[in-house]
């Protein structure tokens, strides 16, 4: 068994195929601000650790068949990946491709969940598509102000701000229940999954069992609405919603 890790970090190097490499050191880092490092191709891991590629500002392309598991801020401001190719990958961490603004299409068909932050800010990033995914944390999406296909139809819990200030516009959930709230700079409680979405036409979830605190706030073009289970609507919800009649 190869295991890498952060002291014999490459940083000369702009492509690399470890196939023998089963495991990436626990403690993260392995190629932090490796910037010339472009392609890497790694076959046999199943874990990508924390801060792994941090600040490879150069890295445009890497595959990793057998990646279940994406931890915090692996790929944070990696400003050039394109291609993040995961076919098997389940669980994607915080901050994970935040400022990863060169990301345009993701397709990962397995993942089940999405913590915080993980995509903040991919202003390129315009389809995804997670057809396992049940959750999806606060932050998740917010400011992909591209996003305007989204696939998920299996989600079940969304929290604050997930998909705050992108460009979507018609979606429906399925399968959604719980729309969670929290504090955002100090504030009391919000939902605002959906805030300043100004391009979102249409929203569906039979399910879903409340509208939190502004959550559609700044929807200038929402029109058409399907939540008939939601037992309460919080705080300007629909505060600047123009176009509902």
């Amino acid at each position: 068994m190869l295991i890498f890790n952060g002291h014999n970090r490459p940083s000369s190097f702009t492509s690399l195929s470890l196939n023998s490499v089963t495991q990436m050191g626990t403690a993260g880092h392995c190629f932090e601000l490796c910037t010339k490092l472009e392609i890497i191709q790694l076959d046999n891991v199943e874990s990508l650790p924390q801060y792994s590629f941090y600040n490879c500002t150069s890295l445009h392309t890497i595959t990793g068949l057998k990646v279940k598991t994406i931890e915090q801020s692996c790929f944070h401001n990696c400003i050039c990946l394109s291609t993040a190719t995961f076919p098997s990958l389940l669980t994607i961490g915080s901050n994970s491709f935040q400022g990863a603004i060169s990301l345009k299409e993701i397709d990962y068909s397995s993942v089940t969940s999405v913590s915080s932050n993980a995509f903040y800010s991919c202003s390129e990033l315009k389809t995804v598509v997670m057809n396992s995914c049940v959750s999806v944390g606060y932050y998740a999406f917010c400011s992909c102000v591209s996003l305007s296909h989204l696939l998920m139809p299996e989600l079940v819990t969304m929290s604050y701000c997930a998909f705050r200030d992108t460009a979507v516009v018609s979606l429906e959930f399925p399968q959604l229940t719980t729309l969670n709230v929290g504090k955002v700079d100090g504030t009391s409680d919000v939902g605002g999954q959906f805030m300043h979405c100004s391009k979102l036409t249409s929203f569906t979830a039979p399910y879903a069992s409340s509208i939190p605190i502004w959550m559609f706030y700044g929807c200038v073009s929402l029109t058409s609405l399907s939540m008939d289970n939601a037992g309460t609507i919080g705080t300007n919800s629909f505060g600047q919603c123009t176009s509902l009649t």
